[in-house]
């Protein structure tokens, strides 16, 4: 319910944000998932949300740039986004965007690189 009113506060554009479970699932954040064919179904514009479901206790979620993402580098990171283990991010600006699980995980595949684009607008017929 808090995700569905905070996402209701960011409209943009005129379009209304979506919220894409990282792949696919409720804990989905895991070694387990292909996370690069995962996104490949997905489109992503400014204003998204992500939302990752994990244990905590053992995964991570860091914004990192793209080196630290090609060579799974989990010190100098952009952003911590781990909170709670069902944590939520906004997707702000149209760029690439390069998530990594730290703690090993990154090279088992649990890292996530998405193409966030501006949100295209149809204008009325004259």
């Amino acid at each position: 319910l808090l995700i569905a009113i905070t996402m209701g506060c960011y409209r943009i554009e005129g379009r209304d944000p979506t919220l894409h479970r990282v792949g696919g699932g409720r804990y989905t954040w895991s070694p387990k998932v292909n996370f690069t064919k995962w996104a490949s179904h997905e489109h992503f514009y400014k204003g998204d949300w992500l939302y990752f479901g994990f244990d905590k206790r053992i995964y991570n979620v860091l914004e990192v740039n793209k080196t630290n993402y090609e060579n799974c580098i989990d010190t100098g990171f952009i952003e911590n986004i781990t909170r709670g283990g069902r944590d939520v991010f906004q997707l702000l600006e149209a760029r690439h965007y390069y998530f990594i699980c730290g703690r090993g995980f990154c090279s088992q595949g649990m890292k996530l690189l998405i193409d966030v684009k501006e949100p295209t607008t149809t204008l009325p017929p004259p």
